[in-house]
């Protein structure tokens, strides 16, 4: 696609979910992937468009807190616009926003009801058409991985692309 920048796997304006089992390494892949993106380095062989990169580490921070900016505790949607439309303006343009992780970043929200799952899908929404970038969920499966990620379906249906992480040899 044209508006790949991540090739053949992430576009921008659109929305992706990356999920899998707590410890599976869903943070050390979206971290890797964005830092790639910032430096427009190729990743796992494909051909990366350099782009701002804002990574929202609400869960986990104090493992990547020196290298990352970090939102922590309740999820304020207008103090976020306000600092991504200033991020943007700074680094002439985001790329990529990961959030890290939904159940944190959308917390209060009860993430099995479509209602819920709804109003953090339209705070992702926001994001997008302000900055046209790319919107990276990151989501934990349910006791049945094979269902994927949990709660609402909402979140599957949003989504442009999933990532499902597995831990193992390699990730």
């Amino acid at each position: 696609a044209s508006d790949d920048f991540v090739e053949d796997l992430l576009i921008a304006g659109q929305m992706s979910v990356v999920y899998g089992p707590s410890n599976s390494g869903k943070t050390f892949f979206a971290t890797d992937l964005a830092a790639h993106v910032a430096l427009g380095r190729t990743w796992r062989d494909r051909d990366v468009t350099q782009g701002g990169c804002l990574y929202i580490a609400a869960e986990g921070a104090w493992g990547i807190k020196n290298r990352l900016v970090a939102f922590r505790q309740h999820y304020d949607v207008d103090r976020l616009i306000n600092t991504v439309r200033v991020l943007a303006r700074d680094m002439g343009g985001l790329r990529l926003i990961v959030l890290d992780t939904l159940s944190r970043v959308a917390a209060g929200a009860d993430e099995n009801s479509a209602k819920d799952a709804s109003i953090v899908v339209a705070s992702a929404d926001k994001l997008r058409a302000l900055t046209g970038a790319h919107v990276m969920l990151i989501h934990h499966t349910g006791k049945d991985s094979a269902r994927g990620a949990r709660g609402s379906s909402v979140w599957r249906a949003s989504c442009d692309t999933e990532i499902e992480i597995e831990a193992g040899e390699g990730m």
